[in-house]
């Protein structure tokens, strides 16, 4: 049977367009690419995306055992049958397979494309996997993007570009992969051998998290701070040794030296790491679930974090604005702010650090020139993209028209788009913007 390509607007080409735009933008920029680069994680997830479009699930019963798409990736080189071997790609997929520190499919996964990055082996597997039909079928729906040979040779082409890319990425960094694209900063102290780390560790969301450290203790002369995560202890992944148990380790292990693995609150630019503010969140204000946190300003002020401010009755959010697009519609909702995305995306334009100031009565965006200053009367729409959570779109109406053949009028809004440093301060951020305006629409009701 032939294979039929989705329509223009489907989910997959939508994908597609914003690979080749984040490709472009990557382009543009000095080699090598390296962990910061400001569209490294967008392309990241595009690319995963695409990994993802119409990937069946044949051994996951009622949303248990979910597979992804590493789960035919490792065992792709059992099916090669007379095609020649590609040695660094096998050695890859053994070494992430078997690699201590990743915890989950997702985690294993976003390492290996790390890992194809750096050495231009983002085309192997779907090549490779292409190469036997029943397997393909058995992986991918028709529709998808890999199951469908037209949009499966767009695909290909773009990753054969990005192979003419240099990215010197460390793929051993994931141990936090398994919850985000971002790397933080590891650090790694060596220190005279002793029995006890003198700090007050908490488990939490199956991290050590350091809550306490004694005044002059050597592990805080060497640098290790409170809200540090323990990453490893002696070199070995602290997620394989038994709950509760770090200090008998310690103790066992520390001959010659203690060497201490943490991995840092802040990231190299100064802006926050997310998976440990959402821990630090839970044990200062016992927040069961870190994971679904929903975060208020007020909780953040005591980190004294220049990228959250309170000024008079706004708080200023830092953040680095993406670009702006048109549109004219007369429905509001997920796919719009989606659409504003990728089609900012797709933009050339150079990203900017901004200020957004959000108040009681307006919304406003500041640069090296004003970019958005609206009541909240005028904001339509507010919220997170699908594929990039720490992406946010704003949708201000602008006025309205006619299009051809129409009677009646929509409304044209510009959709200005600005990321945020984790999925979580964007998710704080629409939060607050949704209270604002809920305040503002109560006003006006009471006024009336």
């Amino acid at each position: 049977m032939a294979e039929k390509a989705p329509s223009q607007t489907s989910p997959s080409q939508q994908i597609l367009k914003e690979l080749k735009g984040l490709l472009a933008r990557l382009k543009l920029t000095p080699q090598p690419i390296r962990d910061g680069h400001a569209h490294l994680v967008p392309f990241c997830e595009s690319l995963e995306a695409a990994f993802r479009d119409g990937l069946k699930q044949p051994n996951s019963w009622w949303g248990f055992n979910k597979q992804d798409y590493w789960c035919w990736i490792e065992p792709l080189q059992d099916y090669y049958f007379n095609q020649r071997k590609n040695p660094l790609f096998s050695q890859l997929v053994n070494e992430i397979n078997s690699a201590p520190n990743i915890r989950s499919l997702q985690g294993r996964g976003r390492s290996f494309i790390r890992a194809a990055l750096r050495y231009k082996l983002i085309t192997v597997p779907i090549e490779h996997l292409v190469k036997n039909i029943k397997l393909t079928q058995y992986w991918y729906h028709s529709h998808s993007i890999i199951g469908t040979k037209e949009l499966r040779e767009n695909l290909m082409e773009i990753l054969f570009q990005t192979t003419e890319l240099d990215f010197d990425l460390d793929h051993q960094k994931s141990s936090f992969l398994d919850e985000t694209w971002v790397i933080p900063i590891y650090k790694t102290y060596r220190i005279a051998p002793i029995k006890t780390l003198d700090t007050l560790v908490i488990h939490i969301d199956k991290r050590e998290l350091i809550v306490a450290i004694d005044d002059g203790c050597l592990v805080q002369q060497a640098g290790v701070e409170v809200w540090d995560i323990i990453d490893k202890l002696c070199g070995v992944p602290v997620n394989v040794i038994p709950k509760g148990r770090l200090q008998k380790f310690l103790a066992k292990n520390s001959v010659d030296y203690t060497e201490v693995t943490v991995v840092k609150k802040y990231l190299p630019d100064g802006t926050l790491f997310g998976p440990v503010i959402r821990r630090q969140l839970a044990y200062t204000h016992h927040i069961d679930k870190p994971s679904m946190l929903s975060w208020l300003p007020e909780l953040v002020h005591d980190h004294k974090s220049s990228i959250i401010q309170t000024k008079g009755e706004s708080t200023e959010y830092t953040l680095v604005y993406l670009g702006k697009s048109n549109c004219v519609t007369d429905k509001l909702g997920q796919t719009l702010i989606d659409d504003a995305v990728s089609q900012v995306l797709n933009d050339t334009r150079k990203p900017e650090v901004v200020v957004m100031s959000v108040g009681e009565q307006m919304v406003s965006v500041t640069g090296t020139t004003p970019l958005l200053k609206c009541g909240y009367q005028l904001l339509g729409i507010c919220g997170q993209s699908t594929n990039h959570q720490s992406c946010l779109a704003l949708l201000v109406l602008e006025g309205y028209v006619q299009e051809d053949g129409e009677h009646q009028k929509k409304r044209q809004f510009a959709c200005h788009v600005c990321e945020a440093p984790t999925s979580e301060f964007a998710h704080c951020l629409c939060s607050h913007i949704a209270k604002g305006f809920d305040q503002s629409l109560t006003t006006s009701s009471s006024s009336s």
